[in-house]
């Protein structure tokens, strides 16, 4: 998915509404059984992305985005309170030209939270967590990259097929 899509959608600054960014409605659909507004944004130097609005709630149940390695659908649901807003505690991703879905699950939401500045800084000198094989300093690993993601061969307990 596009970087400049994703962090637009995934801080919700697009509920700001940036200059850089284009919004127009298109029209109503439905989502999961629910009917919907759906609005379409495109941020400069990112891809469309459409967000589907419950007419009921007013809350987006799915985001559509077309990206150039294939289309990625977000379903939000199970809405709670958190600071003062709602936010979706489940969402669903679903990437269809690698068939890769995944599932996160909110168990708490902090808004504004205060975090100790240290967890930003660089680890210390002398943090060592990787080795080399043997003499060499490299390896060569066949791999993909689709969809932004690096997927590599795998097999368990010597699988005929790779994962």
């Amino acid at each position: 998915m596009s970087g400049v899509t994703s962090c637009l959608l995934n801080d919700f600054s697009y509920l700001l509404r940036p200059e850089d960014v284009e919004y127009r409605m298109a029209g109503e659909d439905t989502a999961g059984g629910a009917r919907c507004r759906v609005m379409e944004i495109v941020p400069a130097g990112g891809v469309p992305a459409r967000l589907y609005f419950s007419i009921t709630s007013n809350l987006v149940e799915k985001i559509v985005i077309e990206d150039p390695s294939g289309t990625v659908e977000q379903w939000l649901s199970d809405y709670r309170p958190a600071g003062g807003v709602l936010f979706p505690f489940r969402t669903v991703v679903s990437q269809k030209a690698t068939g890769q879905t995944i599932v996160m699950t909110a168990s708490s939401v902090e808004v504004n939270a205060i975090l100790d500045p240290a967890i930003f800084l660089p680890p210390g000198d002398g943090l060592k967590d990787y080795s080399f094989r043997g003499a060499k300093f490299s390896e060569t690993v066949p791999f993909r990259y689709l969809g932004q993601h690096i997927y590599l061969p795998v097999r368990v307990r010597g699988s005929g097929e790779e994962l």
